[in-house]
């Protein structure tokens, strides 16, 4: 039972590649999300301002505010341009040395420009997201420059990629690089099915953000 009901959740993080993902590519997923006292939540307005006997003492936008467990802690905005990122957090540990919070992220990257390179994983904001992606024949690897060029044999073969070209069912396709100004990806997948029209994958994206502006 527990095989099936993770096949369900397989396939139900598979999502169908179109045109659109050419002009806007999302991410999503759970986080946690941790503050040290005095310091400012990664691409945010939100600083911890320390531990008080009310709860989590914060300065949002330079306004006070006082946070217990299980407040909500939400940050909407562009981290860099062309980058919406969407925050919906809530306080789950409190101490005097810094916060703690769990919860979602939505991130929606505009007119992705996909280049091969290494990460620049010091940049301050993290974010490792599951994805899944149904690609057709001919078809890019949303958020890369790969392309299913079809079914070889029993293998995926792969085109813009250097190296070996091809992969069995199981096997691992990764890509880094960045995306925009400011936005660099690791994407790690695994092909679940290979047809001579379209390649399922599922794994993960991880996204390092550098903000346009420090707080």
């Amino acid at each position: 039972m527990r095989k099936i009901l993770c096949l369900v959740l397989i396939l139900l993080t598979l999502t169908a590649c179109d045109a659109e993902w050419i002009n806007r590519l999302p991410y999503s997923g759970p986080i946690e999300v941790s503050v040290d006292q005095g310091a400012v939540l990664p691409g945010t307005n939100i600083r911890y301002l320390g531990q008080t006997e009310r709860g989590a003492q914060l300065s949002i936008g330079g306004q006070e505010a006082i946070k217990k467990i299980g407040d909500s802690l939400d940050w909407r905005g562009d981290m860099v341009r062309g980058v919406a990122v969407d925050q919906t957090l809530r306080v789950a540990l409190i101490t005097d040395q810094s916060l703690h919070s769990l919860g979602t992220v939505r991130i929606i990257v505009t007119n992705p420009i996909a280049e091969p390179g290494p990460v620049n994983r010091l940049a301050p904001v993290h974010y490792k997201v599951p994805v899944g992606y149904h690609v057709e024949a001919g078809q890019t690897i949303p958020g890369t420059t790969l392309i299913y060029a079809g079914k070889s044999g029993d293998s995926a073969e792969l085109d813009n990629i250097e190296g070996y070209p091809y992969r069995k069912l199981g096997d691992s396709i990764t890509w880094q690089g960045q995306l925009r100004t400011g936005l660099w990806l690791d994407l790690n997948l695994r092909a679940m099915l290979i047809t001579d029209a379209q390649l399922d994958l599922v794994g993960t994206a991880d996204l390092w953000i550098l903000p346009d502006v420090h707080q």
